[in-house]
């Protein structure tokens, strides 16, 4: 199939609403599922929104499920009609994690999206 500039840009103008939306319908899911925080990182909190851009977050909320299983469960409520990656980590877990590479990377970079408590 071959696309022209002119669909190219229209594409990946669509495919950024797209996005932008989800964020937020994501956002607003995950508060009501008790997220005390939620951040945007990767290319989309940088600006990059293009065909391939997808959602990475970050969310901090209250879960006695192990790590594999909260992730798997909470994609189970969110159902993301993109492509997303969603890292789900208690706040012991955060906490203790602060001073990982990934993890400050993801803070220097990210946008928070929400914060029950902010600082």
């Amino acid at each position: 199939m071959h696309l022209d500039v002119a669909t190219t840009g229209k594409e990946r103008e669509n495919h950024a609403n797209l996005l932008r939306l989800e964020v937020e319908r994501l956002t607003l899911e995950l508060r009501r599922l008790g997220a005390s925080k939620i951040l945007l990182f990767g290319s989309m909190a940088r600006g990059r929104l293009d065909l391939f851009t997808d959602i990475d977050l970050l969310v901090v909320m209250h879960s006695n499920l192990p790590f594999v299983e909260r992730c798997g469960w909470v994609y189970q409520k969110l159902m993301p009609r993109v492509d997303a990656d969603i890292i789900v980590y208690t706040e012991q877990e955060f906490e203790s994690l602060k001073d990982s590479p990934f993890l400050k990377k993801a803070l220097a970079e990210g946008v928070v999206l929400y914060e029950a408590n902010p600082a």
